[in-house]
């Protein structure tokens, strides 16, 4: 399966610039990846979450479960190098890998099943 998404940048700022942005992203990402989050640069953050959420939205495309946005932080996305991610969902047996690309104010990701 295959799944594709899209994401703006300036959206998902907006996002973390606002006084809930912490329960966003304890929604939205795992403890690994939050950790991820402090040790970039402050300039990078905007950029990665955009990656992440787009990752996760592609891999629940591409998934064989019934997943939603609420299964956001069960997936685990782990960076491999520029633009390739490996994820997979906790609790289940699917992988996924995803490339992403960031062109101007937006995140493209794909995901592929590769179990």
């Amino acid at each position: 399966m295959i799944g594709i998404d899209i994401v703006e940048i300036a959206r998902l700022a907006r996002i973390l610039r606002e006084k809930h942005a912490q329960s966003f992203i304890e929604e939205v990402l795992t403890y690994q990846e939050a950790q991820l989050l402090k040790n970039l640069c402050p300039e990078n953050v905007d950029s990665i979450v955009s990656e992440l959420f787009a990752a996760k939205e592609s891999v629940i495309k591409a998934s064989r479960q019934s997943l939603s946005l609420a299964d956001f932080h069960r997936i685990n996305v782990a960076y491999m190098g520029t633009g390739k991610f490996i994820a997979s969902v906790e609790g289940g047996d699917e992988r996924f890998m995803v490339s992403t690309s960031i062109l101007g104010e937006q995140v493209i990701a794909m995901a592929v099943s590769i179990d």
